[in-house]
């Protein structure tokens, strides 16, 4: 019988080497800018309107909140982001760009996107829409499952 080409138990080694190798070079790309790879999913999701409250960027980035609330503040003192308070939740508060945040983030769209870019470079043509496609449905298969909640 022949043996899978990637085991179960090393899925997420690949899965972890991957991550840490785009996150790397993620970082690298953005450092000039000051905003690390670990802030980037941050800007992102509050610039998309995706998610603009801590609890939705932590579930959508796959952290605590805690650790949201640590990026945040980190943005916030580089004048990317601030905090509003939120009027229909008093003790909530929501996330926006500032004028700073919304002029830097499409220009590190194009970055990001230039890095994703080269890194699917390596794959056949054909093969780069399916990954996505597969990669997508197994995110939403361990979020609708609760695998990749995270708690704090």
């Amino acid at each position: 019988m022949d043996e899978p080409a990637v085991s179960e138990n090393a899925l997420c080694l690949l899965f972890s080497r991957i991550t840490s190798a785009l996150y790397t070079a993620i970082g690298h790309d953005l450092a000039e800018f000051g905003v690390t790879a670990h802030q980037w999913p941050v800007l992102v999701l509050t610039h998309e309107g995706r998610a603009n409250r801590p609890s939705e960027l932590a579930r959508l980035i796959g952290i605590d909140r805690g650790a949201v609330t640590r990026l945040v503040d980190r943005l916030v003192d580089k004048g990317l982001v601030e905090r509003i308070d939120d009027p229909g939740d008093l003790r909530a508060a929501r996330i926006e760009l500032t004028d700073r945040g919304k002029t830097l983030v499409p220009v590190l769209m194009n970055i990001v996107t230039a890095r994703y870019d080269a890194t699917l470079a390596h794959l056949d043509p054909a093969e780069r829409s399916p990954i996505t496609h597969m990669l997508e449905r197994l995110d939403q298969s361990l979020l609708s499952n609760g695998s990749a909640k995270k708690t704090g």
